[in-house]
């Protein structure tokens, strides 16, 4: 709405583009990335932040702090992703306008309150990080990971991936390129870049070796392209309706296409894996679950939650475990050396083994691996511990019966950050808030002015 100064139709019209598209539903239900899909939700505000610091009146710093934070918090690597997308908008307030020196100033506000409202998530990733050996996300090659051009054309136009309708609005943004304004055009060239850049046309094995890698599949980029196109689609359906070109209809005709094509993907969804495998057992190291392809229902769903070696599912596991991994989503600890499955009972916080031995003075290598961030009790008495070739956390036996708990433990310093990044997000949200209820009262004074001038 902002970016549109309140236009309720166009607000609506990106709405409908942008959220119901067609890579949405991709990253939701063929990816299965929670934390993906819901980082997309802070897009729009990161690039509108950005957008109004340099060119609006209201310099709406506290919208990009909100929507980075949220992002941060959801999934650490779309944040890297869409500082680039804040990157282009800086570059452009940069060379499109007069005051952009002066207007860095908001841009560090919101830089700064996005650290302090994610201070909580900081604390804790560098305390984990630099306190372990930890097997990182894997890395892949970046030009075999990205599209073919053409399939990328053909799967779109199947509604997979973008989708049919962004494809529509680049062909359309090429045939009306020279009635479109400058800001139309300039969203469309970004647009179509990064549309490119999904594709192996672009060199990405130029940038193998640096930290790009991390991004592992380029048609990650296509959450940036959904923005721009949508942005795109909305402002050319406002010039063929303004234009008189096409109807004002056309609005609620754009609008039902997205839905009629999001719920035809839902359709195809549900025909396509109720041929799959369903995971009606318990998976184990004798009988895996599938990697890709299968299905579960209300009854099977906690199934997935046990033993389980899909992708990702040793990313930031320490490094020495990694080799275990077997054996450690099964409960394999061992006593002196001697296997021992060792089933926790879980508390919040809290893991609770109940171990047997022979006597005291043996060695248990638990089941959990050690993150140096736990207290450990063994017979309700706190002792240390030490870690094993594993990486899991080892004690010694009291007794034949060891009861033994492993216990979060929260430091100082990220308690001091959950309460910084609470009072900060408060503060943030408090100045749009103070800017609002100060326009509204000098709305109403001018109001009064004017009738005590017109008697």
């Amino acid at each position: 709405m902002k970016y549109w100064k309140g236009n309720f139709k166009k607000s609506v019209l990106f709405s409908f583009l942008y959220t119901i598209s067609a890579w949405y539903f991709h990253v939701l239900f063929s990816g299965f990335t929670l934390g993906e899909g819901i980082g997309m939700i802070f897009l729009p505000l990161i690039a509108f932040g950005t957008y109004s610091i340099f060119f609006r009146v209201e310099h709406e710093w506290c919208i990009l702090a909100i929507g980075m934070s949220g992002v941060i918090y959801s999934h650490l690597l779309s944040a890297a992703m869409y500082s680039v997308v804040v990157g282009i908008i800086v570059l452009l307030g940069v060379f499109c306008t007069s005051n952009w020196i002066r207007n860095l100033k908001f841009l560090l506000f919101a830089v700064l309150s996005t650290i302090f409202i994610t201070s909580f998530y900081w604390i804790g990733f560098i305390q984990t990080m630099f306190n372990n050996k930890l097997n990182l996300t894997m890395v892949v090659n970046l030009q075999k990971s990205a599209l073919p051009f053409g399939d990328y054309i053909t799967t779109s136009l199947n509604n997979d991936m973008i989708g049919i309708l962004p494809i529509l609005f680049i062909l359309l943004a090429f045939i009306l390129w020279k009635k479109l304004d400058n800001e139309t055009k300039c969203i469309a060239i970004i647009g179509v870049c990064f549309f490119l850049m999904v594709t192996s046309v672009f060199p990405w094995r130029l940038l193998q070796n640096t930290p790009v890698k991390n991004l592992q599949f380029p048609t990650r980029l296509q959450t940036i392209v959904n923005l721009f196109l949508a942005l795109l689609g909305t402002n050319i359906i406002d010039y063929l309706t303004s234009s008189k070109i096409l109807t004002k209809k056309v609005y609620v005709c754009v609008a039902s296409l997205t839905t009629m094509f999001f719920i035809s993907n839902a359709f195809n969804f549900f025909s396509n894996t109720s041929s799959q495998t369903e995971v009606d057992y318990k998976p184990s190291s004798s009988r895996n679950m599938p990697f890709m392809g299968f299905k579960i229902d209300p009854k099977t769903f906690y199934n997935i939650l046990g033993y389980n070696l899909g992708v990702g599912s040793t990313d930031y596991w320490k490094k020495d475990s990694v080799s275990h991994n077997r054996d450690l989503v099964s409960h394999i600890g061992y006593v002196d050396g001697v296997k021992q499955e060792m089933i926790p009972q879980i508390f919040p916080n809290k893991e609770k083994f109940k171990v047997k031995t022979k006597g005291a003075g043996e060695e248990i290598d638990l089941p959990i691996m050690n993150y140096n961030s736990y207290n450990v009790t063994l017979n309700g008495k706190m002792i240390s511990y030490k870690e094993s070739k594993r990486g899991t956390i080892m004690v010694y036996s009291k007794e034949k019966q060891n009861v033994i708990t492993i216990e979060y433990k929260t430091s100082a310093m990220l308690v001091a950050a959950k309460y910084v990044s609470l009072i900060s997000l408060i503060v943030t949200l408090a100045f749009p808030i103070r800017r609002k209820l100060a326009k509204t009262k000098k709305l109403k004074r001018n109001t009064v002015k004017k009738l005590i001038n017109g008697k």
